[in-house]
């Protein structure tokens, strides 16, 4: 959050800001590039990637299908203490917005929803899952600066949980398009 978009920054630029040599700037930017976080500016140096409306579109129709896939499948299956562990991520996200810590609030979101995908023990949509969760990160950033949205959330989550408890997997599959579809509505706002 402490690099402008549009901005264009180079290597030696980074390396002298984070005090430490070029290789690992180099390959750290490369691997951002990579996870579609930044744009290599040929001959230039790199700019932080700015998001487009059909960004936020086409991330959030593979994160819908992917989280729905999972919650529908571990909906009926999952432990007590896996529920306890979604119930006490939640615990945690109250704690983070009654103190205002966006980080903190997106970070337990994180955790919440890979635990989600986790749990289903497939290995081919966690992986896909995992190489979204850098970009659903940065892009979560903007609807939690909307009075109230993080209240919303651990609502939005309760209901998922809710679901999961219930053995309903249609009322998972609800609560979370549910949440997911407000997310990316909210986020964007801010294209």
């Amino acid at each position: 959050g402490l690099l402008v978009q549009e901005k264009i920054y180079t290597e030696r630029e980074l390396a002298t800001t984070l005090d430490i040599s070029r290789t690992p700037v180099r390959e750290a930017l490369l691997e951002l590039a990579a996870k579609d976080l930044v744009e290599l500016v040929p001959r230039k140096g790199i700019k932080v990637k700015t998001f487009q409306r059909n960004d936020w579109e086409e991330i959030f129709e593979l994160r819908q299908a992917l989280e729905v896939a999972a919650v529908e499948k571990i909906t009926g299956k999952v432990a007590s203490q896996d529920i306890q562990a979604m119930e006490s991520i939640i615990d945690q996200q109250r704690t983070c917005e009654a103190r205002g810590d966006g980080d903190g609030f997106l970070y337990q979101d994180r955790l919440l929803h890979g635990l989600l995908c986790e749990l289903t023990a497939n290995k081919r949509l966690i992986k896909s899952y995992t190489d979204l969760l850098d970009l659903i990160q940065v892009m979560g950033i903007y609807p939690l600066h909307e009075p109230g949205r993080m209240q919303e959330v651990i609502e939005e989550h309760l209901a998922v949980v809710h679901g999961i408890r219930s053995n309903d997997p249609a009322l998972s599959r609800k609560a979370i398009k549910y949440h997911l579809t407000i997310t990316q509505r909210k986020g964007l706002n801010f294209c």
